[in-house]
Formats: C-alpha cells, structure tokens, sequence
C-alpha cells in the first residue's frame, strides 16, 4: 500500500490467477482502456458458468414441475389449469437468464432475453384471464418491442 516494498513472486501469482490477468498486467503501470486481459475467461470457467446458469434455470422448470405434480395430485379444483405453472415459470427463468447474463454473458444477449421476458409475461398475463378480447394484451408487445430495439441500436453504436 505505502509501495514500500515489492510482492514475492508467489503472491503475485496467486493475485495474477485471482484476478484471472498474467502477471505483466500486475506489473504494468499504465494499462489501456480496451486491453482483453479481464476479458479473457479460461474456457473452464465459461463452461462452469454454464452449467451454474442452466442449473438455476432448470431449478424454476423443477419448481413449476413439482407445482404441477402437487396440483395435479390434489382434491382442490382451482380456477386455472396446472399446466399454467409452467407458463408463469417461462418469466422468472428468463430474468434469471438475464441476471445471470448481465453479470456473466455478453451485454448484446439482454436485448433478446429481455424481448422474451415482455413477451413472456404477456402471455402469462394472456393465458391467466379470461377475456372476450384479451388478445389486446399483445398491443403492449408492440411498442415494448420497439423501445428494446431503439435501445439495442443505441447500446452498439454507444460502444
């Protein structure tokens, strides 16, 4: 901290491995803006953030499948019928996708996840009341569309 002294090499190892840089990078005192070094993911961990994304997402499909079976088994006759938990678990894997995306993935993909999350929920929102002219729901896509894809456009020509 007080720069009064020099890391022993093995520690900086440990920090270059940490930080997933090369020791160069440790060792430089300027840096450019665009360098790659925090980018360049081993191909290890992006195998293992797949598999942690596609876990949490399947645990929602293993939830709405567990709210099925239950529903299915049970003497009450609700309003809805039991496939709709699969329905209403379509919105809530698709923000996790995006949590996930946004801390792990390419900021190019929200776009998409995010057009599936509105046209999720509408559909949701479709299926859940009944209606003589709940096909208007879908009217809400429009603009939402257009907005997301304004606000893509904007994001790549920002970059």
């Amino acid at each position: 901290e007080r720069a009064e002294s020099v890391p022993d090499i093995a520690v900086l190892k440990e920090i270059a491995g940490l930080f997933d840089v090369s020791m160069d990078y440790l060792l430089e005192v300027d840096h450019t803006k665009g360098e790659a070094s925090f980018q360049s993911v081993s191909k290890h961990k992006r195998r293992n953030r797949l598999i942690i994304t596609l876990l949490s997402t399947s645990l929602v499909f293993l939830i709405a499948t567990l709210i099925f079976v239950f529903w299915e088994l049970s003497s009450l006759k609700l309003s809805q019928p039991s496939w709709i938990a699969y329905v209403y678990s379509l919105p809530i894997a698709f923000t996790v996708l995006l949590v996930f995306n946004t801390i792990w993935g390419k900021w190019k993909t929200n776009f998409a996840i995010i057009s599936s999350l509105v046209w999720s929920i509408l559909l949701a929102v479709y299926l859940s009341f009944p209606s003589q002219n709940k096909g208007l729901i879908f009217i809400i896509g429009i603009p939402t569309q257009i907005i997301i894809l304004l606000w893509a456009n904007y994001k790549l020509k920002g970059k």
